[in-house]
């Protein structure tokens, strides 16, 4: 499953993580550090992508598109944002306060959390569609120069 922030870096899409030197590009595969100029990192599972292998460090001025995807499912009428899947294969499916009366939520068995209601339900019960957000990076570039 998709969702985070994700970077396109030479015709490449690429999950990424915020850094002080920059945007930090994220792979899972070896031979991105030939073809990209990646360094090996030590091993690591990210949440909505795969065991990362290898980074690299870039300035936003080097990425082509930079945005955000979110992960989405309909329950029981309600749109809701989606993580997961765990080890069961379960989702987490999730409403902010105001997105879905409380007494549907109650009604549905979700747990009431701090602002939001949340439910796990069986990753085949639900068809998930994902929802694109485009990062102005000119505009980010002008703020962060702005800040300096």
């Amino acid at each position: 499953m998709r969702y985070g922030v994700f970077a396109k870096y030479k015709g490449k899409e690429f999950a990424t993580a915020d850094d002080c030197a920059g945007i930090v590009l994220l792979s899972g595969y070896i031979s991105d550090i030939e073809e990209y100029g990646f360094k090996v990192c030590e091993p690591f599972d990210l949440m909505g992508f795969k065991r990362v292998v290898c980074v690299k460090v870039v300035n936003l001025s080097e990425v082509d598109e930079y945005y955000l995807i979110r992960a989405y499912a309909y329950y029981e009428g309600y749109k809701g944002r989606v993580r997961g899947p765990n080890k069961n294969n379960m989702v987490s499916i999730s409403y902010l306060w105001g997105d879905i009366p409380r007494e549907e939520a109650i009604r549905l068995g979700m747990e009431v959390g701090h602002g939001e209601y949340v439910k796990e339900i069986p990753l085949d019960e639900v068809d998930i569609f994902y929802e694109r957000e485009d990062y102005d990076i000119k505009e980010i570039m002008q703020q962060d120069e702005e800040k300096k």
